[in-house]
């Protein structure tokens, strides 16, 4: 993925001693010790309400992101095919997500 940390990106761990859960990617097995290994962190989410939420929506941009680019070009296809209803917004509103988030 362009511009960003290799995903898949994946939780550490529950939440530390701090109240923080960190978001890692990158991840390319063991550097040594039989649990450890080597990993890029993506972010740190910090405890609250919504921490599990926000986190797991992290953990799953890279695949969501995939994904969007997999199913756009036959979104086009059928768009074009079928210009009717909001067959063309739809196909917009996915370009514009890709867009901000800096993966088109």
């Amino acid at each position: 993925m362009s511009g960003f940390t290799d995903g898949p990106w994946q939780s550490k761990h529950d939440f530390d001693r701090d109240g923080q859960l960190t978001i890692i990617g990158a991840i390319d097995g063991p550097d040594g010790g039989p649990n450890d290994f080597y990993y890029t962190t993506v972010c740190i989410v910090e405890e609250g309400e919504q921490a599990t939420a926000n986190a797991r929506s992290i953990a799953a941009l890279p695949d969501v992101l995939d994904a969007l680019r997999l199913i756009l070009p036959l979104a086009k296809g059928y768009a074009a095919a079928n210009r009717v209803g909001s067959n063309a917004a739809y196909v917009a509103a996915a370009e514009a997500a890709l867009t901000k988030a800096g993966a088109q």
